[in-house]
C-alpha cells in the first residue's frame, strides 16, 4: 500500500500567487496584458525592510526570464522575508532546498524552512513535515511527528494529508483507521485513494470484504487513469470477482493499463496473448509486451520472454536469448528461473553459455539505466506530491 499525494504540489508558492490572479478581460473577451512588476519599486520597498515586497521580488527573479533570472538574489530577498516570519517565503526556501534549484539540494535545510511554515499554521506544510517525517526525509524518521503534523493539516480539511493519515495507519496495521481517512480522500475524488478504499474491500482490510464495492472504486480510480485501478478492474473481471467472469472486458481494462507504461499490466496482457486469454493467441504480441515490462525490471516478464526464446515463439528460436533473461530473473529472485537455467544450459555448448553471460551484463544495464530512469521519476513525482 502506498501513500498518495496530489501532483499539483508540485508548483511552488511563487507561481501559485501569479495564476491565482485571473487576468481582467475587456468587453469583446480579450484577455488584457498581465501588470508589469514594477522591479525598481519593489526593490526599493524591500530595501526598507517590507516583508511582503521582500517576498514579492524574490519571487521576481526567480520565475523572471533568463536574462533577469537570479536564483542566488532570490534567495536572499526569501531568507529576509523569512526571517521576519513571511510563511510564504518560508515555503519558497523549503521548496529551493527540496528540489536542488540553484543550490544543493539539502531535505535537512527543506525541513526547516517547512516547519517554520508549518509552525505558523501553513496546512500544506503541516502536511509536507509530516510526510517529511514519515518518511525520514531530512530528519530522523518519527511516526509520531508525522501524526501529530498531518492531522493538524487534516483538520484544516487538507485533502492530500487524508492520504497521509491512511497509508501512515497502514503501515503500522491499524487498517480501520487506514481505511477511514482513505474513504475521506476518496470521496473528495483522489484516483489514489480510490484505488486504495478498492483494494481494502477486496481483500477485507479495515472493512468487511466487498467486491462489489471494490469493483465500484477500482472503477472510479480507473476511469480518471489510474494505471494500477485499471489493471485491478481488469483481474475482477478475469476472475469474476464482484461482477459476471468477462474475459473480453478484462482485456480491455489490462490493455488500457498497459498502454500507460505499467509494467505489471504489460506483463499480464503478455500472458494473456501468450495463452489466447479474451482474444486470438499471439506470440508475436506477447513477446512485445513482455520485453516492454521486462526492460522495466518485471521478473515474471523477463522469466516468460526467456520461455518465449526457448521455445522459439513469437520470436527466433534462441537460447542464448533464454538464457540470458532467464538469468536476469534469477538475478532478481525469480526462483524458476534458477531452475530454467539449468535446463537450458544442458543444451549449450560452451562458447554459447560465455555468449549468453556476456549478453546477461548487456541486459542487466539495460534494466538497471531504465530502473534507474523510473526511479528518479517516481523519487521527482514523490518529492513533487509533498509540495518539494
Amino acid at each position: 500500500m502506498r501513500a498518495h499525494f496530489s501532483i499539483w504540489l508540485l508548483i511552488p508558492f511563487c507561481l501559485l500567487a501569479q495564476i491565482s490572479e485571473v487576468p481582467a478581460t475587456s468587453k469583446g473577451g480579450s484577455v488584457e496584458p498581465a501588470p508589469v512588476v514594477d522591479a525598481v519599486s519593489l526593490r526599493h520597498k524591500a530595501s526598507q525592510g517590507d516583508a511582503a515586497s521582500q517576498y514579492a521580488l524574490g519571487c521576481f527573479l526567480f520565475d523572471a526570464e533568463p536574462s533577469l533570472r537570479n536564483v542566488p538574489d532570490a534567495i536572499v530577498w526569501f531568507k529576509k522575508a523569512a526571517s521576519q516570519g513571511n510563511m510564504q517565503a518560508q515555503h519558497q526556501l523549503g521548496y529551493i532546498y527540496a528540489n536542488g534549484s540553484g543550490v544543493t539540494l539539502d531535505l535537512k535545510e527543506a525541513m526547516i524552512w517547512y516547519r517554520l511554515a508549518a509552525a505558523q499554521g501553513s496546512a500544506l506544510d503541516q502536511y509536507i513535515v509530516g510526510s517529511y517525517y514519515q518518511n525520514g526525509y531530512g530528519v530522523d524518521r518519527d511516526l509520531k511527528e508525522a501524526l501529530f503534523w498531518l492531522r493538524k493539516s487534516a483538520d484544516q480539511k487538507y485533502i492530500p494529508a487524508l492520504g497521509g493519515l491512511g497509508y501512515l495507519f497502514y503501515i503500522q496495521n491499524d487498517f480501520a483507521e487506514s481505511f477511514r481517512y482513505y474513504k475521506l480522500q476518496a470521496e473528495a475524488g483522489d484516483d489514489g485513494a480510490q484505488w486504495s478504499v478498492a483494494d481494502m474491500y477486496r481483500k477485507g482490510k479495515g472493512v468487511a470484504q466487498s467486491y462489489g464495492d471494490a469493483l465500484s472504486w477500482f472503477r472510479k480510480s480507473a476511469e480518471q487513469g489510474n494505471a494500477p485501478a485499471r489493471l485491478s478492474l481488469g483481474h475482477m473481471y478475469l476472475k469474476g470477482e464482484g461482477v459476471a467472469k468477462d474475459e473480453v472486458e478484462a482485456v480491455k481494462w489490462i490493455r488500457k493499463a498497459a498502454e500507460t507504461g505499467y509494467a505489471d499490466a504489460q506483463c499480464d496482457l503478455g500472458v494473456i496473448y501468450h495463452h489466447g486469454i479474451g482474444l486470438p493467441k499471439n506470440y508475436t504480441e506477447s513477446s512485445k509486451w513482455y520485453i516492454s515490462s521486462a526492460e522495466q525490471g518485471n521478473t515474471q516478464a523477463q522469466f516468460n520472454l526467456g520461455v518465449l526464446y526457448y521455445n522459439g515463439q513469437g520470436v527466433p528460436k534462441d537460447l542464448v536469448e533464454a538464457y540470458s533473461w532467464w538469468n536476469v530473473a534469477s538475478a532478481a529472485g525469480h526462483e524458476t528461473a534458477k531452475t530454467s537455467l539449468e535446463q537450458a544450459e544442458s543444451r549449450m555448448t560452451p562458447a554459447q553459455v560465455h555468449q549468453a553471460q556476456e549478453r546477461t551484463k548487456v541486459l542487466m544495464r539495460l534494466v538497471s539505466g531504465e530502473l534507474k530512469r523510473l526511479e528518479e521519476q517516481r523519487q521527482a513525482l514523490e518529492r513533487s506530491r509533498r509540495g518539494a
